[in-house]
Formats: C-alpha cells, structure tokens, sequence
C-alpha cells in the first residue's frame, strides 16, 4: 500500500473531519479492504481516530491530538434573526454524517429535540446569540444548545405565574405545565438519557438511566444551557413515547452545598428552594460533606423535616454527624 494514497485518504478526513467507511470507499473507488489497510495504518500513527464499531464506524481526524475518542461540531451564532432550525440541524447532521452513524430510532429523537429546543430558545428566551455544540462519542451523542437571553425556568415562571423559579422548576419536573411548546422540553427531559439544564441560579440533570432527578442552587448563570444525551443506537422510539410516558416517581436529590466550593443558599433563597420540593415524596437532601453548616441551614431543614411528617421522609446525605444530632434535637 503506497504511501502517497494513504495520504490522500488522510487529506479527505481532514477537509470532511468526519467520514465513515461507506463514503471512502465512494469517493476513492476502491474495494472495503484497500480502505481498512490505509485506515488501520493512520489509526496506528495517531492521525485518526476510530469511533464505534460495524456498521456504526465513523473516522475522525485527529487534529493536533485534541480529538479523544470524540467527533466535535460547533458554532457561535451572532445573530438569531431569521435562523431555520431545521437548516441549523442539517448542518450538524452532515457535518458529523449522523444518518450513517446514528441508529434509525436514535437519529429520530436527536433530530427531533435538537429542533424542538432551538425553537424554544428562538421562540422564548429573547437571545441575540447563540452558542449550539454537538459530540458523538462511541456509544452515545449529545449536543448542547446555550442562549443568553432570559433564562428558561424564568420564562417559565412567568408562564406559569409563580413565585419563584425554584417553584417553576417543581412544576416542570411534574408536568404540570401549560403552553405547548413547555410541555414539550418536558418530554424531552424524559425522553432522553440523560438530560441537563442550567438556568440563572438552578443547575438539574434528569438522569432517565437510574431514574433519578439531581436539583442544585448555582451562581447566576445567565440564559440557558441545555444538554441532550442519548445512545446512538438506543431503543427508544419517538413515535411510541409521543403516546404517552408512563414512568415512577423519580428520585429526587437537592444539593445545599456545592462540592469544592463555600457556596450556599441565603436563608431566603433556601426556603424557596426546599418548598418547591415539597410534594416530592422520594427526596434526598444532599449536604455534600460539608462540616460548617450554618445556623440557620439546621433551622429551614429541620422546620422542613417537620412539616413533611414522618410519613414522607426525606433521606440526608453526606451530612457530618453534628448536623444530624442538631437535626435530631430540633425535630
């Protein structure tokens, strides 16, 4: 196998970063074999990298090494007006080949929450930018879609016309929304994998594999970041889930501390955080292992605990012992 041929198929990853095997063998006219000995060999050398397996094999370039087992697209919008989101996702399915990489069911719901979010974020979070990423990983796909405008959970709080955006996250965590287009990153929350949204001053992550819902309090964030994850050859379907989603009660864990960090909820902010919750049966509170809790941290969990009864317990976790026996004196 000549050198100058193999370079030339290196050349064409290059110009495309993204390619499968289907492809090569297209645009150079050669045989499946001829194409593994050349790919083989630049895998070997680091010039390219390797993602998936069978059927499912897309090549990537390796550029300056900073590609690790991942395919990367990413774009910074500058302006939203007039933006097509179904032209937006083009872009990013052929950039990274997403038909020949993705599943059927799995190219389906990527598609479909890709747009539907965008059309969101154009429709109700009064951006003038946008900053879209998308990574396919050997077993799964994501993509992150973050606007500046006014934050979801505020928009939706305003929608849905609460108090807070602590109580506008409860409310979409159980459905119990209105307006359409809501309803619909609601489903999407549960129809994907793993599913993360970042707000103002909330951080969650719908965990779908385990069942589980993760709730923290984050310094402002302005906008939006939501990131959808799915496997790429998942057995979800989109049409079956459009039907009706028929899950149990998730888990529920709330951090009051943030690992690393001496952040935490003023007394006010933690009140509304904590009754947002309330009717949250399967609820964990997580203090993170954090030794210095503040006084009044004892007294909003501990009057919390007590209006909940013991017949909705809540589980405490990573709590140092002190802040259990105050706890236990308090209640």
């Amino acid at each position: 196998m000549k050198a100058p041929a193999r370079e030339k198929i290196l050349k064409f990853i290059s110009e495309k970063k993204t390619v499968n095997g289907t492809l090569l063998r297209t645009h150079f006219g050669v045989s499946r074999q001829a194409i593994n000995i050349h790919i083989q060999k630049l895998v070997e050398m680091g010039k390219v990298v390797r993602l998936g397996s069978k059927t499912g094999t897309i090549y990537v370039y390796a550029e300056d090494n900073e590609i690790k087992g991942k395919a990367r697209a990413k774009k910074y919008y500058r302006t939203v007006k007039g933006l097509n989101p179904n032209e937006v996702f083009n872009y990013y399915s052929e950039s990274l080949v997403l038909k020949d990489i993705l599943n059927k069911n799995a190219y389906e719901i990527i598609k479909y929450a890709f747009i539907s979010i965008l059309n969101n974020a154009l429709k109700y979070s009064e951006t003038k930018i946008l900053f879209i990423y998308m990574e396919v990983k050997e077993k799964n796909i994501s993509f992150i879609i973050r606007d500046y405008g006014i934050g979801i959970f505020y928009a939706l709080q305003k929608i849905i016309n609460v108090k807070s955006e602590y109580l506008a996250l409860a409310s979409f965590i159980t459905g119990n929304i209105k307006g359409m287009d809501k309803k619909t990153v609601f489903f999407l929350s549960k129809l994907a994998d793993k599913f993360q949204i970042k707000s103002h001053r909330l951080n969650v992550v719908f965990n779908n594999l385990n069942n589980s819902i993760v709730a923290e309090s984050i310094m402002k964030k302005r906008g939006s970041y939501i990131k959808f994850t799915i496997k790429r050859r998942t057995n979800k379907r989109l049409d079956k889930y459009k039907k009706g989603i028929k899950q149990e009660a998730p888990y529920l864990t709330l951090k009051l501390f943030r690992k690393g960090k001496r952040y935490v909820l003023t007394q006010l902010k933690l009140m509304a955080f904590l009754n947002g919750f309330d009717r949250f049966d399967r609820l964990t509170l997580d203090i993170m292992g954090e030794k210095r809790v503040p006084e009044y941290v004892y007294g909003m969990v501990s009057e919390f605990l007590s209006k909940r009864g013991k017949s909705r317990d809540v589980n405490i976790k990573n709590a140092p012992k002190s802040f259990i026996k105050m706890l236990e004196k308090r209640i």
